[in-house]
């Protein structure tokens, strides 16, 4: 009679050990979805947010060759200019003063060619830096998730050792 009672009592502990092992796995496997998830949510929102820059980018961009653009145009435009006027005046002191001006234009245009370009190699960089930032964040973020993978299969292997 007291063996069975035992026994019973053994069988009812394994059912029970049985159902808390069922319960662990559940949580794993629960914790790890909502790991996955959350790693989907991060990834998409990384996506969008360089897509952002990227637009960004572009745009500036355009703005920048349009001010190129019209900068050029307005300084066509005076050199145009310069020459109708030349030609109306044709004194030889007034030819050389105009021609004067006429390298100072370029010389001016130059610069400010230079400095868009400056500019625009600025944002580039600052740009960038920001992305590569961004990547670097992704990789943690993914490591950090494999190792949190690792100890997981690791805990569930020794539970079943155990058992």
């Amino acid at each position: 009679m007291m063996m069975e009672i035992v026994m019973m009592m053994v069988i009812v502990m394994m059912m029970m050990m049985m159902i808390m092992m069922m319960m662990m796995m559940m949580m794993m496997m629960m914790m790890m979805m909502m790991m996955m998830m959350m790693m989907m949510m991060m990834m998409t929102m990384m996506i969008m947010m360089m897509m952002m820059m990227m637009m960004m980018m572009m745009m500036m961009m355009m703005m920048m060759m349009m001010m190129m653009m019209m900068m050029m145009m307005m300084m066509m435009m005076m050199m145009m200019m310069m020459m109708m006027i030349m030609m109306m005046m044709m004194t030889m002191t007034m030819m050389m003063m105009m021609m004067m001006m006429m390298m100072m234009m370029m010389m001016m245009m130059m610069m400010m060619m230079m400095m868009m370009m400056m500019m625009m190699m600025m944002m580039m960089m600052m740009t960038m830096m920001t992305m590569m930032v961004m990547m670097m964040m992704m990789m943690m973020m993914m490591m950090m998730m494999i190792n949190l993978q690792i100890s997981i299969n690791g805990t569930l292997a020794l539970h079943f050792f155990i058992v």
